[in-house]
Formats: C-alpha cells, sequence, structure tokens
C-alpha cells in the first residue's frame, strides 16, 4: 500500500484547479497504475 516512489510539485497556489492538474501529471508521471490516493 505504499512506495517510496516520490513525485514533487512546487505550486503557486492552493486551488482546486492546481490541485487537479497536479494529480493529473502525477498520474501522467507514475510507472505504475494509481488504484486508490489516501490522503490524511
Amino acid at each position: 500500500r505504499a512506495t517510496r516512489w516520490v513525485y514533487v510539485e512546487i505550486l503557486k497556489d492552493k486551488s482546486a484547479t492546481a490541485a487537479g492538474g497536479f494529480l493529473k501529471r502525477l498520474i501522467d508521471k507514475a510507472p505504475f497504475t494509481i488504484n486508490k490516493l489516501l490522503t490524511d
């Protein structure tokens, strides 16, 4: 359920649009399939 692979971006705002764009880029770059995303 965890991996040591890390993807980092530094964004200027915390908007929903920025978050959605981040997730799309994360999914495109990940070397594996993301089935679930858990947040705290």
